[in-house]
């Protein structure tokens, strides 16, 4: 049993070095989808797990003291812990489902619908395209073509044609990488629109691939049949007017807190921050997370499946004939496997659930 175990550690550390390679070459990627995982489930499956380690030794300690009665108790509760598992990572697995977060090429996420006002035509499926360019064109389309267009046609008083521009032309891939990474103020002299552009159009997430794969789209676009884009005279930019009222159109008289007593004014009222209606999309690599999430979790289900038969066949042994101290070797072996089970767990709860 204790060769079986080995192999098992083995088994697994492998999949943990996989995790750690992985981890480092795709790290915002991996903090992307620990943030998709509810801590909270994987908590409760800690303890539970935990708990039924605590009832697997109580049963063998039973045995040994020969409390035949309490042996089958918590056997009994062992099971009943495993099963509630596997119902908890039963709920878990359904959301990632819902929401398109799973393995490799299973993996949709980033394929939900983000039509903006500014599109004046559906996007166009990307199955012609190859994975790289289809990849780009996601990529693109959520983060760059509000101010761009969906196509690179550009969008007026936005953003400027993109789509076979001398711009593209001009410059190399890590030209085009190093200037979207950058992006451009307002006021800089070649920006023709008077209109900021955010580093990395305003997606910090984004990695150099990411952008890599961006600039590389850009390039497979044909320019429009009718250009429709027309540059904005700078003339014509207006600054609003200040929201500050002129002191003589102020209020008069004596304020309220003044009249109550107060010392200074009161705090005023927080103000809730407005979320984007957009998401981000994930970066690159989290596909890799949910296929290693999914291979070690899944793994380790399936093994705790097998060490739930394997305690109903200890509670049916228990039954027909009762461990005492001289035979509880099937019970010591049947516990030495349950806990490697916990163990495992209690290494995959932390790597997936809570490290930055």
């Amino acid at each position: 049993m204790w060769l079986f175990l080995a192999t098992e550690a083995l088994m697994f550390g492998g999949l943990f070095c996989l995790y750690a390679v992985f981890h480092a070459k795709f790290p915002a990627a991996f903090e992307w989808g620990r943030a998709q995982l509810d801590i909270g489930w994987g908590l409760i499956n800690t303890v539970i797990l935990l708990l039924s380690s605590f009832t697997m030794a109580m049963a063998l300690y039973s045995a040994q003291t020969g409390r035949r009665s309490a042996v089958s108790l918590f056997l009994t509760l062992t099971v009943m812990c495993g099963v509630m598992f596997l119902g908890v990572k039963t709920i878990e697995y359904q959301h990632k489902f819902h929401e398109g977060l799973l393995w490799a090429g299973a993996f949709s996420a980033d394929s939900a619908e983000t039509g903006t006002a500014n599109e004046t035509k559906p996007i166009e499926p990307a199955a012609a395209l190859s994975p790289a360019l289809a990849r780009g064109k996601r990529v693109f389309e959520m983060s760059c073509a509000v101010c761009h267009g969906s196509q690179g046609q550009g969008v007026t008083g936005s953003g400027l044609p993109l789509a076979g521009s001398a711009f593209l032309d001009d410059r190399s891939d890590a030209e085009l990488v190093d200037f979207i990474k950058t992006g451009r103020s307002a006021g800089d002299p070649q920006n023709r629109t008077g209109m900021a552009m955010p580093p990395s159009g305003g997606n910090p997430s984004l990695s150099d691939r990411d952008l890599g794969l961006i600039a590389g789209y850009l390039r497979s676009l044909e320019p429009p049949a009718e250009p429709t884009y027309v540059l904005p005279n700078p003339s014509e930019f207006r600054v609003p007017r200040s929201v500050i009222a002129v002191a003589t159109e102020g209020p008069t008289g004596v304020a309220d807190w003044v009249l109550a007593g107060l010392n200074q004014p009161p705090k005023p009222t927080p103000v809730r921050e407005s979320k984007p209606t957009t998401p981000l999309p994930p970066p690159a690599g989290a596909e890799q997370f949910f296929s290693i999430y999914f291979t070690m979790t899944g793994l380790h289900a399936l093994h705790l499946v097998v060490g739930i038969g394997v305690m109903l066949w200890l509670l049916g042994r228990s039954w027909r004939r009762p461990f005492h101290r001289g035979d509880c070797t099937p019970l010591e072996i049947g516990g030495l496997y349950w806990h490697l089970v916990d163990v495992i767990w209690i290494l995959l709860f932390p790597l997936l659930y809570l490290v930055h």
